[in-house]
C-alpha cells in the first residue's frame, strides 16, 4: 500500500475493521496520542449512519476489502469529503495478521491504526526561517561583549603580572591574583554573555586603535535593532 498523505494534513488516524456484521473503530488522536475504541452493529438499518457519525472532520481511515459493503462504506466516507479513506487489500494486511493468530474486530482495528500512523507519510521538512532582525541583533551584541571581555581580561590579567613581578602593593596584589584565578576558572562563551538592560554608550565606545574597532559601527548599529 502506498500512501500519499501527510499526517500534518489530519487530526487523527482512524482503524476500521468490519467482520461478522459488526464494525470496530480505533481512534488515535495525532496531537496528544490518545487512544479510544468504538463498535457497533451493522445489521441494523441505521448502522452506517451510526458508524459516519463517529468519523471527525480531518481523520484519516484506513480499512480492508474483504467486506461485501466496503465499497458503499467508503463512498459513504468519502461523501464527506472533510476526511480521508484509504482501503488496503485484505491479502496484503488482513491474511498475514490472521495467518499470525490475530483475532478479527477489536485487535484488527488498532493493528490498521497503529499501520496508518506508521507508514503514512509525515510532515515534510519546512524551510528554515530566516532568524528576526531582534535575534540575530542580540547574538552579534553577545559576540561583541563576549570580545570586548576577552580584551578586559587579558588587560587585568597583565597589569596583575606586572604588579606581581615589580612587588607594587604585595599583599594586595596577590589577592587580586588570586580573586582573578578563581573567577576565571569558568570559561567565557558568547552565549553566557549577559546584555544589560539598559545599552550606555560606554559600553558600546570601542577604541579605534584596537582589534575591537570594526566591531564599534556594528555595535551601535545593533542597539537600534533591539
Amino acid at each position: 500500500m502506498n500512501i500519499q498523505y501527510r499526517l500534518a494534513d489530519h487530526k487523527r488516524v482512524v482503524g476500521l475493521d468490519i467482520h461478522q456484521q459488526k464494525y470496530y473503530l480505533c481512534f488515535i488522536d495525532l496531537d496528544t496520542g490518545r487512544r479510544t475504541e468504538a463498535n457497533g452493529s451493522l445489521r441494523i438499518k441505521t448502522g452506517i449512519d451510526r458508524l459516519t457519525a463517529r468519523i471527525e472532520k480531518g481523520d484519516l481511515i484506513l480499512q480492508q476489502d474483504d467486506f461485501p459493503m466496503y465499497q458503499i462504506l467508503a463512498i459513504r466516507l468519502r461523501a464527506r469529503q472533510d476526511v480521508t479513506v484509504i482501503v488496503s487489500s485484505y491479502d496484503r494486511l488482513g491474511s498475514q495478521w490472521l495467518a499470525n493468530g490475530i483475532k478479527r474486530g477489536r485487535t484488527t482495528a488498532k493493528l490498521l491504526a497503529e499501520h496508518l500512523l506508521k507508514t503514512a507519510q509525515d510532515e515534510c521538512p519546512k524551510p528554515l526561517e530566516p532568524k528576526s532582525k531582534t535575534t540575530t541583533a542580540k547574538r552579534l551584541l553577545k559576540l561583541s561583549l563576549y570580545m570586548r571581555e576577552l580584551a578586559d581580561r587579558a588587560d587585568r590579567i597583565q597589569k596583575s603580572m606586572e604588579d606581581l613581578m615589580e612587588g607594587r602593593n604585595l599583599e594586595n596584589s596577590v589577592k587580586k591574583a588570586l580573586n582573578m584565578e578563581i573567577s576565571y576558572r569558568e570559561p567565557l562563551t558568547v552565549d553566557g554573555m549577559k546584555i544589560p538592560d539598559r545599552l550606555t554608550e560606554s559600553l558600546l565606545s570601542l577604541d579605534d586603535g584596537s582589534f575591537l574597532a570594526e566591531y564599534q559601527k556594528l555595535a551601535k548599529e545593533i542597539k537600534k535593532n533591539l
